[in-house]
């Protein structure tokens, strides 16, 4: 199946080497996190596909709900490396604000809501994900689609092979992102962040329970 996700052009509020002050983008949902992420993998090896992660998980509500119109919401990070993102993406129209926000320090993190259809965002291959955090799993490119899970359409593979090394975990998960797929999202995320405290702790360092 052909990708069809929605590119389009970003200022950072820093130049990023190998793509200076701007560069074109798309929008990434990987299993309750959100990024802006390039099109197609760089020429530069040490240059990363995801260039912001934009999504955060606060105390009072880490996993939002989706709007009324099923259109997935996220805690949005408003740090000083994100100045004038959110900004950005707003006349852009690929995402709003929902009036609702949290404190987190001395900053307010706004919860915003994803306007821009299922097709027009970058999936990640829910395999590699889990096996190997964002930073290698398996965005999709242009021209090429993931396919998804025809049950809960909720997570996405690379190919049959991924799907089928992924569904020992996938088959207790995929009843509850059934009936929630917010809830199917957050045992995916929370599994990947149990699983990277694990690799701290193992490697001798000492991890804090949030």
């Amino acid at each position: 199946m052909t990708s069809t996700f929605k590119i389009f052009n970003i200022k950072f509020p820093q130049a990023i080497p190998s793509l200076g002050s701007s560069a074109d983008v798309a929008l990434a949902s990987l299993y309750g996190n959100f990024a802006l992420v390039l099109p197609t993998k760089p020429d530069d090896s040490f240059c990363p596909r995801i260039i912001y992660t934009l999504s955060t998980i606060v105390h009072e509500d880490p996993f939002p709900a989706p709007g009324q119109n099923g259109q997935p919401r996220f805690s949005m990070k408003t740090y000083s490396e994100n100045v004038g993102v959110l900004e950005q993406l707003e006349a852009l129209g690929i995402l709003r604000q929902t009036g609702i926000s949290y404190k987190q320090g001395f900053v307010d993190i706004p919860v915003v809501e994803v306007i821009l259809k299922e097709n027009e965002l970058v999936y990640a291959c829910a395999a590699h994900y889990e096996d190997n955090g964002m930073m290698d799993c398996q965005l999709e490119v242009i021209g090429i689609k993931h396919q998804r899970c025809g049950k809960c359409k909720q997570v996405y593979y690379c190919d049959q092979e991924c799907q089928k090394r992924h569904w020992p975990v996938h088959k207790k998960d995929c009843p509850i992102a059934q009936r929630s797929p917010t809830d199917g999202l957050a045992l995916i995320e929370n599994r990947r962040r149990a699983g990277f405290s694990s690799f701290l702790s193992n490697a001798g360092f000492q991890t804090l329970n949030l």
